[in-house]
């Protein structure tokens, strides 16, 4: 049974497909975070070739042909072949991906997503189904290919206010590996916490490096500097490294760590300015696009990909949209009960 559960599907354009027999047994075999396999296990998992997930970039138009859903059921030779489809005339009011649970996914959703509505700025809901999307991506790489090149997490918006309006311990369940998702601390390096500026609704990201103890801040507008105060500042980066000190103490971290020796004089996170460089140049405001490129840097940043913000920067975002629309309607489902 482990051997199957070693096959998960995350891009459908990379990876191929081993669901379960029955779609009533989908999530909870298919994506439990597994003991480590022996050498000669993890082999006959067939990992595919390519170390690094493809990204919108990599991936040509989407076909027009019969759809190969993740998880096939009886009744998925009656849903709308594509997510585009679904939007305009869909089968259904809503429907279901695993990335969200038993959340309806209805045409606010897919529209705000797609960019159609709302000047498409992404909800909270749109960026932690991403977090999980990329969170599962990374467990099938675990079990895979093992922990090389793995050394990240990335935690959802929620865990902000987890950690800044309430106590430490309960920010806890994404830092000391009792959530199966979620790798312990001393096991990574980098975090990533994508950050929404709630006064504009505008997305930003930021990375603490636990080996440096440093925090960046990757903005998407220059603008924000003379505003900082009051956007970032106050609301978040004021408190955010006292609680994230105390969380680590939480967690235990210092004993548990095993990394680059750090006096007890510098363990304490330290706010560095904020990177732009993948901010337009020509200073321009990305619009509902902020979210966009907050996912964008995930995917680019943990595979140590290089993102260009300049070319036809709109247009690469509306394509990237459709790429996490895909992604999420592929993983379709019908929930029981």
């Amino acid at each position: 049974m482990a051997h199957n559960r070693g096959k998960e599907v995350v891009d459908d354009e990379e990876y191929h497909s081993q669901p379960a027999p029955k779609a009533s047994k989908w999530i909870f075999q298919k994506w439990r975070r597994q003991p480590k396999e022996t050498s000669e296990n993890a082999s006959s998992s067939n990992p595919p070739e390519d170390k690094t997930e493809k990204i919108a970039d990599d991936l040509e138009e989407i076909p027009q042909k019969k759809r190969n859903w993740a998880i096939p059921n009886e009744d998925s030779n009656k849903w709308s072949q594509d997510v585009v489809e679904f939007y305009n005339n869909g089968d259904a009011p809503f429907c279901y991906s695993i990335f969200f649970k038993d959340k309806k996914l209805d045409g606010d959703f897919w529209g705000t997503l797609l960019g159609y509505r709302c000047n498409g700025q992404l909800w909270p809901m749109h960026i932690e189904g991403w977090v999980t999307r990329m969170m599962h991506f990374r467990d099938a790489r675990l079990r895979t290919n093992g922990p090389s090149g793995l050394r990240w997490t990335i935690l959802p918006p929620e865990f902000r206010d987890l950690l800044i309006l309430k106590e430490s311990k309960f920010a806890a369940v994404y830092a000391n590996g009792t959530h199966e998702l979620y790798p312990p601390w001393w096991e990574v390096d980098y975090i990533y916490i994508p950050l929404c500026i709630r006064n504009v609704g505008d997305w930003y990201l930021v990375r603490i490096n636990l080996q440096t103890m440093e925090l960046v801040q990757y903005w998407p507008n220059k603008g924000y500097i003379k505003d900082y105060r009051s956007l970032i500042h106050f609301p978040t980066m004021d408190v955010l490294p006292i609680k994230f000190d105390w969380l680590l103490d939480e967690i235990q971290y210092w004993r548990k760590y095993d990394g680059v020796y750090i006096d007890k004089r510098d363990r304490h996170l330290k706010v560095h300015n904020a990177n732009d460089d993948y901010a337009p140049k020509d200073g321009g405001d990305l619009g509902g696009d902020t979210g966009v490129l907050a996912c964008m840097l995930m995917q680019h940043l943990v595979q140590n990909k290089n993102l260009n913000v300049d070319d036809d920067f709109k247009n690469k975002c509306m394509k990237y949209r459709r790429y996490m629309a895909e992604q999420y309607y592929n993983w379709r489902f019908i929930p029981r009960g």
